[in-house]
């Protein structure tokens, strides 16, 4: 039985892990925080905002951080991953790298 349920358990985290898009040599052209203290940056060549989370986050702190120095170098050796469904929402970054 317990064998049964670590399959579904992984199952599951795989597919979780499936739902993301994903922007290789990026460049982030606008980092924002809006009236909400949501965390908003925008890529190029990527349709929407794209949120990092909330300011009260020490993760979205972190992630901040590393967007905001690849928008000041004007890095176009940002790597951004985020969730492909957003549910009515902005579309959630799960990794900001910079020179990957």
């Amino acid at each position: 039985m317990s064998k049964f349920f670590c399959l579904i358990l992984l199952a599951f985290s795989f597919s979780s892990f499936a739902s993301f898009e994903e922007k290789y040599n990026g460049e982030i052209t606008s980092v924002y925080v809006n009236s909400s203290s949501e965390v908003l940056i925008k890529v190029k060549g990527v349709s929407s905002w794209l949120s990092l989370g909330k300011t009260d986050s020490s993760y979205t702190q972190s992630m901040m951080s590393v967007a905001l120095s690849g928008k000041v170098s004007q890095s176009s050796q940002m790597w951004v991953r985020w969730t492909a469904n957003p549910n009515g929402s902005y579309p959630k970054v799960l990794i900001v790298s910079i020179g990957h």
